[in-house]
């Protein structure tokens, strides 16, 4: 009986590791997904993805990384107010690189203070926008 232990101690250590790292890659997951389908997010790829400047590094087939790393804050006081700053790795069809993005929501429309892209083979950041340019309607209702 004792000899059943060898192996089933180790098994179930794993198993129970496994099942962790799993849990966190769920939750890290679902967090992308907020940060991805939000309005701001969503108006920010698709700034990045009508620049020449950004196409010329990138290529074609612009798609957002794996994790963004950032936060998007928002409440329904005062009309929608709230906050996002977050960072998203861009992968195109000939390279890839980084945009930085910074908001705030003010009665319910998010405007732009920061939206930079710097690419992995480039010397210097591309200003996608101008600071306080408002996104486009559609951005206005959802966070």
């Amino acid at each position: 009986m004792q000899h059943h232990w060898t192996w089933a101690v180790p098994a179930l250590a794993g198993a129970a590791a496994l099942r962790v790292a799993l849990s966190i890659a769920g939750v890290l997951l679902a967090l992308r997904s907020v940060i991805v389908a939000s309005a701001v997010c969503q108006d920010a790829l698709d700034r990045a993805r009508a620049d020449a400047r950004v196409v010329a590094h990138l290529g074609d087939a612009i798609a957002p990384g794996v994790l963004p790393v950032g936060a998007i804050e928002t409440s329904s006081a005062g009309g929608g107010s709230g906050r996002a700053a977050f960072v998203i790795r861009l992968e195109g069809s000939t390279g890839a690189g980084m945009l930085h993005v910074e908001a705030h929501r003010w009665t319910g429309f998010w405007i732009c203070r920061e939206l930079t892209f710097v690419a992995d083979a480039a010397p210097g950041p591309i200003d996608i926008v101008l600071p306080g340019t408002p996104v486009p309607a559609r951005a206005a209702a959802a966070p």
